[in-house]
C-alpha cells in the first residue's frame, strides 16, 4: 500500500482530486438511500403538517433559478453537471466537481447548485442526518436528477441539437435507476480509476448497458461503470454490497453472455463493497458467495477454448484495492481474481495490463473507436478529458421526443 497522495494523477491540481475528496465509502453512515428533497416536495407541502422550510442556502425564486439556468454564461456548467447526474445516476457535491471540473458548485446563496434546485432539474440529499438551516459540509450532499420531466423539457427547448446530444448521448434525461449509496461507490470507483488507471474511458451507469457497449440487442442488464483500456478492452464493474439471488442471478447472466459472444471484448469484474457502520466486516463471507457464484457460472457457461468464460470473469474487494488514506500501489492495473482450471484455484491478474489480460476482439472491430467518440459526452470523467477537445455546442433545435432512439448511442459506444 502506498499513500493516497502519491499515486501518479491525470489531475494532480485538482481540489477535488481522489486525495483530497472525503473518502466517502469508510464515511457512509444512515440509511442506504440518504434523506431528499426536491423543490417539489417543497412546493406540495407548502401549508400542509408535513410543510418543508427552505435552508437559506437555497432560497432563490423559481424564474431567477431559470434565469441563472438558462444564463449564456452558466450554459456549459450547467449541461456538464446535468450530464454527469444523468450519466452517473448520484453523486455527492464534491464527486460532481471532479467529474465535471466546476469548480464551488455548492459556494454561497446564489450557487449553481441552488439555482438547479429551484428550477427542479435536481434534487438534493445528504446521508448520516436531516438537512437543516446550515450549509451541510459539500462530501456528505448528493445530487441526482429530479424526476420533473417539464424542467428538463424547458431546458431541453432553449438547446441545440449538438449540446442535447453531448449531455444525454441521444437518450434523453432520465431519473431512474437511483441507488444512493450504491450509485455514489459506483462513481467513487469510476473516479478513481479515471485518475488512476490504465483507462482510455470511463462510463457511468446511464451508459453501461450491454446494449450499448457490447451490442447485445433487447438485453435489459447494465454495468454500474464500464472501463475502456487504452487498447479497447471493455470491464464491466459491478459494485454490490451483498450477495444474494440477485446478484446470483447477474453473475449467470454475465456468464452467458461470455459464453455467447467470445468474440465481444470484454471481462466482468464484480467488486464487493459492504457496508463500513454496521458493527461486523463481512467482506470475507461475500466474497466466498461470490466466488462460488462466480464457479458455478462458469461451469454452465464455459464459454469457448478460445475465450473461456473462467478467464473474463472476476472479483475483488473493494478493501483489497483501498484502504484509509492509502491504495494498493499496482491500483494502476487494477488487480483482481479470475478463477482457474482447479476446483479450489483462483489466480490474481491486472486486468488493466494487456499482457495478463490480452484483448480478443474480432477483425474489423474498431475496439478504441469508443474513446474518441466519448469524449464528446459532457458526463464522461473531467480526467479523462483531452486538452483541446472541443465540446459540441449549437446545433438544430432539440424536438424531445417521447421515446427514445438510442441508435445513435449504440454506435458511438458500441465500436
Amino acid at each position: 500500500m502506498i499513500p493516497v497522495g502519491e499515486v501518479p494523477s491525470r489531475m494532480p491540481a485538482h481540489d477535488r482530486r481522489t486525495a483530497l475528496r472525503c473518502d466517502v465509502y469508510r464515511e457512509w453512515r444512515g440509511g442506504s438511500d440518504g434523506i431528499w428533497t426536491s423543490r417539489w416536495d417543497v412546493r406540495d407541502r407548502v401549508g400542509t403538517v408535513w410543510e418543508l422550510p427552505v435552508p437559506y442556502w437555497l432560497q432563490m425564486p423559481e424564474e431567477e433559478a431559470w434565469r441563472r439556468v438558462l444564463d449564456p454564461k452558466n450554459r456549459e456548467d450547467v449541461l456538464r453537471v446535468l450530464g454527469a447526474l444523468d450519466q452517473w445516476r448520484t453523486a455527492t457535491v464534491e464527486q460532481v466537481e471532479a467529474l465535471t471540473g466546476v469548480e464551488r458548485l455548492s459556494k454561497g446563496r446564489t450557487s449553481l447548485m441552488s439555482a438547479l434546485w429551484n428550477a427542479d432539474l435536481v434534487s438534493i440529499g445528504r446521508w448520516g442526518s436531516s438537512w437543516d438551516v446550515k450549509s451541510p459540509p459539500p462530501e456528505r450532499l448528493m445530487l441526482r436528477p429530479a424526476v420533473n420531466t417539464a424542467a428538463h423539457a424547458r431546458l431541453s427547448r432553449g438547446l441545440g441539437w449538438r449540446e442535447w446530444h453531448s449531455a444525454t448521448a441521444g437518450l434523453g434525461w432520465s431519473a431512474d435507476r437511483q441507488h444512493p449509496r450504491h450509485n455514489v461507490m459506483a462513481t467513487e470507483f469510476g473516479l478513481r480509476m479515471s485518475e488512476w488507471g490504465n483507462v482510455g474511458m470511463v462510463l457511468g451507469e446511464r451508459l453501461s448497458s450491454w446494449e450499448l457497449v457490447a451490442g447485445v440487442e433487447g438485453s435489459p442488464s447494465a454495468a454500474d461503470v464500464v472501463l475502456v483500456r487504452p487498447d479497447g478492452l471493455r470491464v464491466l464493474v459491478e459494485i454490490t454490497a451483498t450477495i444474494n439471488d440477485r446478484i446470483d442471478a447477474k453473475v449467470e447472466r454475465l456468464a452467458k453472455l461470455m459464453h455467447e459472444h467470445p468474440d465481444i471484448p470484454m471481462v466482468g469484474l464484480f467488486v464487493v463493497a459492504p457496508r463500513t457502520d454496521r458493527g461486523e466486516d463481512p467482506t470475507s463471507r461475500l466474497a466466498l458467495r461470490l466466488r462460488v457464484a462466480i464457479e458455478r457460472a462458469c461451469r454452465v457457461w464455459p464459454g469457448r477454448a478460445e475465450a473461456p468464460t473462467k478467464a473474463r470473469i472476476a472479483g475483488v474487494n473493494w478493501r483489497y484495492l483501498f484502504q484509509p488514506g492509502q491504495v494498493r500501489d499496482d491500483v494502476r492495473l487494477l488487480p483482481a481474481a479470475f478463477p482457474t482450471d482447479g476446483d479450489d484455484d483462483w489466480t490474481d491478474r491486472h486486468i488493466l495490463d494487456p499482457a495478463e489480460v490480452p484483448l480478443n476482439a474480432p477483425p474489423g472491430f474498431d475496439a478504441t473507436a469508443v474513446i474518441q467518440r466519448a469524449q464528446t459526452l459532457r458526463g464522461v470523467p473531467w480526467a479523462l478529458r483531452e486538452g483541446g477537445v472541443q465540446l459540441p455546442v449549437g446545433g438544430a433545435p432539440v424536438r424531445p421526443r417521447k421515446r427514445v432512439d438510442s441508435t445513435l448511442a449504440r454506435m458511438m459506444l458500441s465500436g
